[in-house]
């Protein structure tokens, strides 16, 4: 089981989209921390593009992946 989960994380970390996919959350996370005044809306606002974002593109990465 190791064996299969190791082949798993590297192949999804030779994958590229999935890469820049995690950099823009992670720079839209950031900026969204830097522009708002208090955590509370910065949360919110992630939560919200989160609900809608990450849904969508698993869906076409899964279909892509298949």
């Amino acid at each position: 089981m190791k064996r299969v989960a190791a082949y798993i994380f590297l192949d999804i970390l030779r994958n590229k989209v999935v890469l820049i996919y995690t950099l823009a959350l992670s720079a839209m996370g950031w900026g969204v921390f830097a522009m708002e005044d208090t955590a509370a809306k910065g949360v919110l606002t992630i939560l919200n593009v989160l609900l809608l974002i990450v849904p969508l593109v698993a869906l076409v990465v899964a279909t892509i992946y298949m």
